[in-house]
């Protein structure tokens, strides 16, 4: 996600998840990485390779595909998702979000222990991992040093009527 935009899950997830601090987790990740700018340090970063190389200004992509519209040159486009796009989060990054992540759903009241969950859900299913067994063990051995930082909540939130209602619809889809 990037600042004043959607957060995007996959259905896969939310059709798995059996906890609402493990829904909280994949949402605060998202917005542990937007607070920490990370999409957009991708895009400077890529900026600053074209500036280096010479490369004309007008020739670098626009962020114009993230309101929707297409960009008029296919040179302009960005890449999202690949291997190099503005998603693809270096080991740091996606550890310094999950930092950033534990204190989030602290402080909306959630059990950052979701976290772990979510991190334990890829852990046993690395086929549908986005993370490799390695970073996987980094992050869930961070958010159990983070957690241990804050002191144990008093009646978080675990299911509510309105997730389960959710829940319920999900899994029909």
């Amino acid at each position: 996600g990037f600042p004043g935009n959607r957060i995007y899950l996959s259905s896969g997830l939310l059709k798995s998840v059996e906890y609402e601090n493990e829904l909280g987790a994949a949402i605060s990740l998202e917005l542990g990485h937007i607070l920490k700018r990370h999409a957009l340090s991708r895009i400077r970063e890529e900026h600053l390779r074209n500036v280096e190389k010479n490369t004309d200004p007008a020739d670098y992509p626009s962020v114009e595909g993230l309101v929707g519209s297409a960009p008029e040159d296919p040179r302009k486009s960005i890449d999202y998702f690949g291997p190099t796009g503005v998603f693809a989060f270096s080991d740091e990054a996606v550890i310094e979000a999950s930092e950033a992540a534990v204190g989030i759903l602290y402080r909306a009241g959630f059990d950052p222990r979701g976290l772990i969950s979510f991190w334990a859900r890829f852990e046993k299913s690395p086929q549908h991992s986005p993370y490799p067994p390695e970073l996987i063990q980094k992050l869930l051995e961070k958010t159990r040093r983070v957690i241990a930082l804050y002191s144990p909540l008093r009646n978080p939130i675990v299911r509510s009527q309105a997730f389960l209602t959710i829940q319920k619809r999900m899994r029909k889809l």
